[in-house]
């Protein structure tokens, strides 16, 4: 059926069309409006023509600008069985870490204290997660970060979740199986207007929480809580 299918309430609309889908984003930002067809892999963007610039002859536009191309990005990942997860993502000797929490809760503070250990921060708002077929989950960063401006095109092997909070002493707790995959999904984004990608994307979720250790952390904002996590690893 063709139709409005999702509002954000005033941010975004996406509306079913005969030929796919349409993407409508405020006149305050430079893209403006996309057509997509109905898989996804092809479509048409429309900008604001004074959002336009000159660059070597060229026309060019910001091409990652949101929230347009982040919306397209998150769904786009879930149909190919992917999940973006609100969290900070380091990888420190070459294994993967996940801190996923809810604003506030302390991913940019735990990004800053791993980039002054010398471990690299993929993002400090938005990480990637896709399972392989065969072998590790595999965490990304995204070019959109937070306040600090933390983002890293590179992926690693996920190695470890940890569910973040402040808390007055770090203190760390292993969680399994419905509690685990639970709260993972609850940090993460999903298309809510598509049943089908909504199901997906819960097994996605069962499946990196019953293969990667996950745990809960409360943690004081000081180099402490890079020894506590440490330890499990």
């Amino acid at each position: 059926a063709e139709g409005l299918v999702c509002d954000s309430g005033g941010i975004w609309r996406i509306h079913q069309t005969p030929e796919g889908w349409r993407l409508t984003c405020p006149p305050t930002w430079p893209a403006r409006l996309f057509e997509l067809d109905r898989g996804l892999a092809h479509g048409h963007l429309y900008c604001d023509p004074r959002t336009v610039r000159q660059e070597d002859g060229h026309r060019a536009v910001q091409a990652l600008e949101r929230p347009g191309f982040q919306i397209l990005h998150h769904w786009r990942l879930a149909q190919d069985g992917g999940l973006v997860v609100h969290s900070a993502g380091v990888v420190h000797e070459g294994r993967g870490l996940l801190f996923a929490g809810t604003s506030g809760a302390g991913k940019t503070t735990i990004s800053r204290l791993w980039n002054a250990h010398g471990a690299t921060v993929l993002s400090d708002e938005r990480n990637c997660l896709r399972p392989a077929a065969s072998g590790p989950t595999q965490i990304y960063g995204t070019p959109w970060p937070s306040v600090d401006g933390f983002w890293c095109n590179q992926q690693a092997d996920l190695a470890a979740i940890f569910l973040i909070e402040h808390a007055p002493q770090n203190a760390l707790q292993s969680i399994t199986g419905a509690e685990a995959a639970a709260r993972l999904y609850a940090f993460s984004f999903v298309p809510p207007f598509d049943p089908l990608l909504i199901a997906q994307s819960l097994r996605v979720v069962q499946r990196i929480a019953g293969a990667v250790p996950c745990f809960r952390l409360g943690f004081v904002p000081d180099p402490s809580v890079i020894d506590c996590v440490l330890r499990v690893l």
